[in-house]
């Protein structure tokens, strides 16, 4: 895998975990998910691209995933900017509000990324409603 094919290659994989040929074998999942993981950390074109990845892996594998990921998840986002920030926010409040997964896992990630942009935003006074700042409310 190259930084010009892994869209590709995710994209099978993802395909592959969400089908139903894997989805009894439990430490197959487990592979799968954790190398859509490598290959997103790795050779990702873009930030966006790879938080939607996330967003999809903790949506689909999110049950097989180790929880360290989602911190670690929300602290590399809470590296990047404010517009990444809500974006991932926004998508991983999606799949929650989908009711497309039932894993904690998911959950912890979802909130960590709201919790460190409530966190970013009041830091930086952008709360003008008084109670959960701008990012919070577009969720």
């Amino acid at each position: 895998t190259k930084a010009n094919n892994v869209q590709v290659v995710v994209e099978r994989l993802m395909a592959f975990l969400r089908g139903s040929a894997c989805c009894g074998d439990e430490l197959l999942r487990r592979h799968i998910a954790g190398q859509v993981v490598d290959l997103a950390e790795k050779y990702a074109p873009d930030t966006t691209w790879f938080v939607g990845v996330m967003a999809e892996v903790f949506e689909v594998g999110g049950d097989v995933l180790q929880p360290q990921l989602a911190h670690n998840l929300c602290r590399l986002i809470a590296e990047q900017d404010a517009e990444l920030h809500a974006t991932a926010v926004r998508m991983f409040m999606q799949i929650l509000d989908n009711g497309t997964t039932s894993s904690s896992t998911a959950a912890a990630a979802a909130a960590g990324l709201s919790g460190g942009a409530a966190a970013a935003a009041a830091a930086a006074g952008s709360s003008k409603s008084g109670g959960l700042p701008q990012i919070l409310l577009c969720c």
